[in-house]
């Protein structure tokens, strides 16, 4: 097959294949899962809260008959990313808003929210309402959030807890 990159890549380096990383790598033995889910430098929970709700839909899949296969498969997959993610040698990729390099896979994490959503609009009008606000809550929090970021998480190391609510908390 040919490919443009592969010629690109021959012209600008003299090799078909070219690994633009350098030392950068992954740290299989060593997977920072706290950092990759929680930390305050761009941790996954933190800056997109909505995955919460996608993480309680996928295990409301798994305990429901008709969707269990589909609930552990995308179950899994939450794992297995989280894992190679977090090996990655700085687990919160550099200077962006959030878990960046979970976002290309939101998609298929989707599929466990409509799920769940599916689920809560066969609730009565309190439940449902109850679900609105949160999603409006949550929603709220990560536009303040994204109104706020300037470019980088300006704390110290990746627990900095007095600067992420200084951002939490900021007029903008």
């Amino acid at each position: 097959m040919l490919s443009p990159q592969l010629f690109y890549w021959k012209y600008l380096t003299g090799s078909f294949i070219s690994y633009s990383y350098g030392n950068e790598g992954f740290n299989w033995l060593n997977p920072q899962l706290m950092i990759t889910w929680f930390s305050p430098k761009n941790g996954l929970l933190l800056y997109s809260p909505l995955v919460l709700i996608m993480l309680f839909s996928i295990v409301y899949m798994i305990f429901q008959k008709q969707s269990r296969s589909n609930g552990a498969l995308i179950g899994i997959l939450f794992l297995v990313l989280s894992y190679v993610l977090s090996c990655w040698w700085q687990p919160e990729f550099g200077c962006s808003f959030g878990a960046r390099n979970f976002v290309e896979y939101y998609a298929l994490f989707a599929l466990a929210l409509g799920y769940g959503y599916q689920s809560i609009i066969k609730k009565g009008w309190l439940i449902q309402s109850i679900f609105w606000l949160i999603i409006a809550l949550m929603i709220a929090y990560n536009l303040k959030m994204t109104y706020s970021y300037d470019g980088c998480f300006y704390g110290i190391g990746y627990w900095d807890w007095n600067t992420f609510w200084h951002v939490v908390v900021s007029e903008t």
